[in-house]
C-alpha cells in the first residue's frame, strides 16, 4: 500500500526535528558534563583545546576557588602527588586583570604566557581567572567582554562549546552589596556604611564606583546574559545551595566541572581544602528586618529583569545553574515592567538605597530620587516626581562630565601660562649670557640624570585571605580593590 506523499513528508519532518532537537540537546549537555563519579583520575576531556575563565563576580567567594586553580593547575610532578588536582589544567598567569584594566598597554609578557600554557599538550586548555572579569554592561568602567573575546580569537578557539563560563551567584543578594562597603579601600577604609554611601551623593567620581558597583559587579545575571550570547557555556554556582548541601564551592568547582583527581567526591590529598573569608568583616546594623528584607527584594527583583531571557538557555543547559536553591523564586510575571525599569539603570537602584538610608548624618537633596517603596512597586512616582528623577539623572551625569572638562581646561590654561614663564625666564638668561664656544661633553660635566621612581602595583587579584574551618559559601568573599572611572 502506497503512503500518501503529504503523510510521508510529515512524518519525515518530523524526525527530521526530533534527531535535530536530539543533537542539539547532546550537544549543548554533554559539551562540559558535570562529574558525578565520585572517584576517578583526573580526566582528561580529549577533543579541542579549551578556555575555562573564573569570572567572580567580586565579593562571591571568587578568591577560594582562584587561589586553589592558581596554585594547582599545573603538570603533574612525579613525587608531588598533589598535583595530580588538576594536573590536565594549566593556569594562565596571575595578572590576567591588566588586560581589562590596562586596555591601552600592550601587556606582551601576559598574552605570550596565556598562549605557553593553552598549547601545553598534556592539558585540556587554560583556565583564565579574574573578578574584574564581572566589568560587563553601560555601567562597567572597563569591558571585560571584549577582552574575553580577544582572549578567544587570540587562541584560536572556533567552537563555543570548548568555552566555558563558571560564575558564582551569592545570595541573599543583599550580601554581595554589603560587602562591596565592608572591603571599601582608600578613605572609606573604616567607614560606616552610611558614609560609604551618602558620601558619594556629593562626589560624582565615587557616585560612578557606586554605580560600577551595582551596574556591573552585583549583577552576575546581566554578565551570564553576555556570556551565554556569544554562545560560550556558562556554569552558575549558588552559594546558598551549596551551603544547604554542605559542600565547598573549591570542591564543586575542581571535582565536578573541572573533572579532577577525585574521591569520595572531594579533591584527592586536598580533602580539607577551606574555603577562604577575609578577616576583619564588619556587621552590617543599618537596617532593620523590614528594611533589610525591602533592599533584599531590590536586587531580587533585578534578577527577575532575566529571567526570559535565561529560560531557553537553562533549559538546554547552555546555562546550568548547580545548586539553586532561590534563583528567580520570588518572580511574578505581572511584575515584568518593573523587573525591566532595573535593567542597565543602576541609578535607580542608588537611588532607592540612599533614601532608604535616610543619611541623617549627610547633607542630601532627595529631591528626584526614587524610594525603595517606588522601585519596589508599593508606591507609585507621580509625573512631577519621575520627571524630577529623570531631571536628576541628567544631572548626574552633566555634573559628572563637567567636572572632569572643567579641571581638564583649569590644567590647560595653568600649563600655558607656566610654559610661557618659564620660556620668557630662559630668554632673558640667555640674553645675559656672554657667547662661548660649546664645550665637549663628558661624564664629569653631564647634568644629572634625575632617577625615574616606579610606585609598586598593587595586584587587585592578590588575596590577604584566611582558610578558616567551616566557612560557607555564602560568607565567603573576597578582598578586591574598588573600582572607579577613569579620570
Amino acid at each position: 500500500m502506497a503512503i500518501p506523499s503529504s503523510t510521508f513528508r510529515r512524518s519525515f519532518l518530523l524526525c527530521l526535528i526530533v534527531i535535530l532537537a536530539t543533537i542539539a540537546k547532546s550537544d549543548a549537555s554533554d559539551a562540559w558534563p558535570i562529574n558525578t563519579d565520585p572517584d576517578h583520575e583526573a580526566i582528561l576531556m580529549g577533543g579541542d583545546k579549551k578556555i575555562v575563565f573564573l569570572v567572580g563576580p567580586h565579593n562571591s567567594a571568587y578568591g577560594s576557588v582562584r587561589n586553589f586553580v592558581a596554585n594547582w593547575a599545573r603538570s603533574f610532578e612525579p613525587g608531588h602527588v598533589r598535583t595530580k588536582a588538576l594536573s590536565n589544567w594549566r593556569w594562565g598567569g596571575d595578572e590576567v586583570h591588566k588586560l581589562i584594566t590596562e586596555p591601552n598597554e600592550e601587556n606582551k609578557e601576559i598574552w605570550d604566557e596565556i598562549k605557553k600554557e593553552f598549547n601545553d599538550p598534556d592539558s585540556n586548555g587554560v583556565i583564565l581567572g579574574s573578578a574584574f572579569f564581572d566589568q560587563i554592561g553601560p555601567s562597567a568602567t572597563y569591558d571585560a567582554l571584549d577582552v574575553m573575546k580577544k582572549i578567544v580569537e587570540f587562541l584560536g578557539v572556533t567552537q563555543s562549546t570548548d568555552i566555558l563560563v563558571i560564575q558564582h551567584y551569592r545570595t541573599p543578594r543583599l550580601d554581595q552589596w554589603t560587602s562591596m562597603w565592608k572591603h571599601a579601600d582608600g578613605e572609606y577604609a573604616e567607614s560606616t556604611y552610611e558614609d560609604w554611601l551618602c558620601d558619594t551623593h556629593n562626589k560624582p567620581d565615587e557616585q560612578a564606583k557606586r554605580l560600577d558597583m551595582l551596574g556591573a559587579q552585583t549583577n552576575p545575571l546581566g554578565a551570564a546574559v553576555a556570556y551565554s550570547n556569544e554562545g560560550w557555556e556558562v556554569k552558575l554556582l549558588e552559594t546558598t545551595g551549596m551551603d544547604k548541601s554542605d559542600i565547598n564551592i573549591v570542591q564543586v568547582v575542581v571535582t565536578q566541572i573541572l573533572q579532577g583527581y577525585t574521591l569520595n567526591g572531594l579533591i584527592r590529598k586536598h580533602e580539607f581544602v577551606k574555603n577562604y573569608v577575609n578577616e576583619g568583616d564588619r556587621e552590617f546594623i543599618e537596617f532593620n528586618e523590614t528594611e533589610t528584607a525591602l533592599a533584599e527584594e531590590l536586587f531580587q527583583n533585578r534578577d527577575c529583569a532575566y529571567q526570559t531571557k535565561l529560560a531557553a538557555k537553562i533549559q538546554n543547559k547552555s546555562l546550568d545553574v548547580l545548586y539553586n536553591h532561590s534563583l528567580f523564586s520570588t518572580c511574578d510575571e505581572s511584575k515584568s515592567d518593573l523587573y525591566q525599569m532595573l535593567v542597565d539603570n543602576p541609578e535607580i537602584m542608588y537611588s532607592a538605597l540612599l533614601r532608604q538610608l535616610k543619611c541623617p548624618n549627610h547633607d542630601v537633596d532627595f529631591a528626584g530620587h526614587t524610594s525603595i517603596a517606588q522601585a519596589l512597586g508599593y508606591e507609585k512616582q507621580t509625573k512631577k516626581e519621575k520627571k524630577k528623577a529623570q531631571e536628576h539623572l541628567i544631572q548626574q551625569t552633566k555634573k559628572a562630565s563637567s567636572s572632569s572638562s572643567g579641571s581638564g581646561s583649569l590644567l590647560t590654561i595653568l600649563q600655558i601660562i607656566f610654559s610661557s614663564l618659564f620660556a620668557y625666564q630662559v630668554y632673558r638668561i640667555n640674553l645675559s649670557r656672554p657667547l662661548r664656544k660649546p664645550e665637549p661633553t663628558t661624564a664629569s660635566n653631564r647634568g644629572t640624570i634625575i632617577p625615574t621612581i616606579e610606585m609598586e602595583e598593587v595586584d587587585p587579584e592578590s588575596s590577604s585571605t584566611t582558610p578558616i574551618e567551616g566557612a560557607v559559601a555564602s560568607e565567603v568573599v573576597r578582598l578586591a580593590a574598588s573600582v572607579g572611572k577613569r579620570d
